[in-house]
């Protein structure tokens, strides 16, 4: 009894250092966003996905995937060296390197979840574990962020930096190699919806400018505690949670399914280019609606983008992900400049997500009145 219990805490051990990888991103972006003063919310994350596209150089140059990240993680560990001794924020290094390490969150949540025959109780064990660290890591931040304190923010930031680094040390031996050109990776992209991605790309995108605009919300309630940047990601996380609860009860197709995902996204991102943010409890309301609506359209595709068994394939789609938001977010940059009045990000995933939804109206409407002969 005692050797099974031993198990199942090496177990969860094991997926708490690995969730933290998965975490890295929104950690590393909430972090920039506090201490950062030179750079702005959109060069941040201009870098940010930068870093994430990074990884495609990893099959093209045959390098392993895992030394790639250790040395990633030690990057970031002297960059937080830097911070204790000079006190400034290399903002665009951080960014790089926190892209390229998240951007791997998903091929070694795979790795994990693929290892026992169990995977779909362990993929749940994983997010779950997520959603605790997530609560732990945005409040140990709020607080410290509140004391004002450079060095003991970036103390727990690196912290936080170091899990990641000993789990892949400790626990993930290096797979074999493999070493691939532009045409082989053309010809597997072939194979991914560039719709579907266009959809989880989106999702991404509100996830990334939800966790750089947290610091910024919570400025504007600072009298209470659903106001402060734990109370806010604690709405947004149960939003995840009740997404995870709707979907085991909900019994429809993934294609309706995503209609309704991306119209209660659309929504909620115009909500929170409004009002929302004038008002904490609709804030909390908005951010709660976030993470419902954001992990419901991603839950609708995810079941395609998790048949890409290799490594190649997995970090192709990370890839494909990250160079979709660069292309998006030159776009606001290109529409800021030349329109009238000022566009937010949040005014742009309204109207692609309302533009993906009638893509998929039509989709569905040919498909019906297209008749095979017999």
């Amino acid at each position: 009894m005692s050797s099974k219990t031993n198990h199942w805490a090496g177990l969860v051990g094991r997926l708490i250092m690995c969730g933290m990888i998965s975490l890295h991103g929104g950690i590393s972006l909430l972090y920039l966003s506090m201490t950062s003063v030179t750079a702005t919310s959109q060069e941040i994350l201009m870098f940010y996905v930068l870093g994430c596209l990074s990884v495609v150089l990893i099959p093209l140059m045959g390098a392993s995937c895992e030394r790639v990240v250790l040395a990633a993680l030690a990057v970031k560990i002297l960059l937080v060296l830097c911070v204790l001794s000079i006190g400034s924020v290399w903002s665009i290094p951080e960014a790089l390197c926190s892209g390229l390490i998240a951007s791997s969150s998903f091929y070694f949540a795979m790795r994990e979840v693929s290892k026992k025959q169990n995977g779909k109780l362990l993929a749940s064990v994983l997010i779950l574990i997520i959603n605790i660290e997530a609560a732990v890591w945005y409040t140990v931040f709020d607080w410290l962020s509140e004391l004002q304190s450079k060095m003991w923010l970036s103390l727990a930031y690196g912290l936080a930096t170091i899990l990641p680094l000993l789990y892949i040390s400790t626990f993930v031996s290096t797979a074999v190699t493999q070493h691939v050109n532009i045409k082989q990776l053309l010809h597997l992209s072939k194979s991914l919806s560039a719709y579907n991605l266009l959809c989880y790309m989106l999702a991404v995108f509100s996830v990334n400018i939800f966790n750089l605009s947290l610091h910024r919300w919570a400025e504007l309630d600072t009298q209470h505690w659903w106001g402060s940047v734990s109370g806010i990601t604690g709405f947004y996380i149960l939003g995840i949670l009740s997404c995870v609860a709707l979907l085991s009860k909900l019994i429809i197709r993934d294609e309706k399914l995503l209609i309704v995902a991306l119209l209660g996204l659309g929504s909620t991102a115009y909500w929170l280019a409004g009002g929302a943010t004038q008002d904490p409890v609709l804030l909390i309301a908005a951010a709660f609606g976030l993470g419902n609506t954001s992990t419901l359209v991603m839950s609708s595709i995810v079941t395609e983008l998790a048949q890409t068994h290799d490594t190649i394939s997995r970090l192709l789609v990370v890839a494909i992900l990250a160079a979709m938001q660069v292309c998006l977010i030159s776009l606001i940059h290109i529409a800021k400049v030349f329109a009238d009045s000022e566009i937010n990000e949040w005014q742009i995933i309204t109207v692609a997500a309302m533009a993906l939804i009638m893509v998929k109206i039509r989709q569905l409407c040919t498909k019906r009145f297209t008749f095979k002969p017999q």
